[in-house]
């Protein structure tokens, strides 16, 4: 199919969605469990400080992603990774070591979402026209804030909810 009869309605939306909610669970919600669960503050801001090294190496990562496989692949098998990786954390939050396996898989999330981060924006760049690149870029932007409040808002309500009403 020719790029002029793809639309990107179709994926652009949920491709920014996706992208944005890892990156703010690992970035900032993860401060908002570890300060909920009791780590101190210089523990929590010395450890999540370290989450954010695969969104500064993307541009050394990069070559190798696109050398590996295809962005589509890469698109799927992170979004994967992802979703065992925070059901991991889900399982894993109430054990003695807690932090310290929590932390390793948000550095997973952090690496898996760096990954996806690389893969969407090079399929976007691929799969659209230049003007079709033009009239997205405020539809990626929007969808990426959606991720944003949907993370550092309505999960961190949700898990405040159930902490309060169950005890969890």
């Amino acid at each position: 199919m020719s790029k002029e009869k793809r639309s990107g309605w179709w994926w652009i939306p949920s491709l920014y969605y996706a992208e944005g909610i890892p990156y703010n669970i690992a970035m900032i919600v993860s401060v908002v469990m570890y300060k909920t669960m009791g780590i101190s503050n210089t523990m929590i801001a010395f450890w999540t400080s370290i989450l954010y090294l695969p969104w500064t190496i993307k541009p050394l990562w990069s070559p190798f992603v696109d050398v590996i496989s295809t962005k589509r692949k890469w698109i799927i098998w992170t979004q994967l990774i992802l979703a065992i990786a925070f059901f991991a954390v889900g399982l894993t939050i109430n054990l003695p070591l807690f932090f310290t396996i929590t932390l390793i898989i948000l550095w997973l999330v952090a690496f898996s979402s760096a990954t996806h981060d690389i893969a969407a924006d090079g399929f976007y760049m691929l799969a659209l026209t230049e003007h079709q690149q033009a009239w997205f870029v405020g539809i990626r932007s929007t969808f990426y804030r959606f991720a944003t409040i949907t993370a550092m808002g309505l999960i961190v309500m949700l898990a405040g909810y159930i902490e309060s009403n169950t005890g969890l």
